[in-house]
């Protein structure tokens, strides 16, 4: 990314069941972003095809940076039957400790 631009560390969560939408979220703000901001954008995937990574990962620009963190869900084992909160999205609470070199960054629900 070049050195003048304002850069933004902005972080997503998807699993396989929701790589559309995550594909959706990025493809926007790639599309209603300024000139002069960079985003570097974080994808926390569990249990996401090699096939949807690679797809993810085209969407990296010479402003907008894909990093993949291709995690294994340590929160499988958890008894959580809820329709609209998947596993995956606990992971958010580790967002600290996996970009720590950050002192803030812009969580998005991967469905915005």
């Amino acid at each position: 990314m070049e050195e003048h631009t304002q850069r933004h560390p902005i972080v997503l969560i998807t699993d396989n069941n929701y790589v559309v939408p995550t594909h959706v979220t990025i493809s926007s703000l790639i599309k209603n972003k300024s000139t002069e901001t960079c985003y570097e954008v974080n994808i926390l995937c569990i249990n996401v095809s090699t096939k949807n990574i690679s797809h993810l990962k085209k969407h990296s620009t010479k402003t907008v940076s894909i990093t993949i963190f291709d995690l294994k869900n340590k929160y499988e084992s958890l008894n959580i039957n809820h329709p609209h909160v998947s596993k995956a999205a606990l992971f958010k609470f580790d967002i600290p400790k996996l970009l720590h070199q950050h002192e803030k960054v812009l969580y998005l629900d991967s469905d915005i």
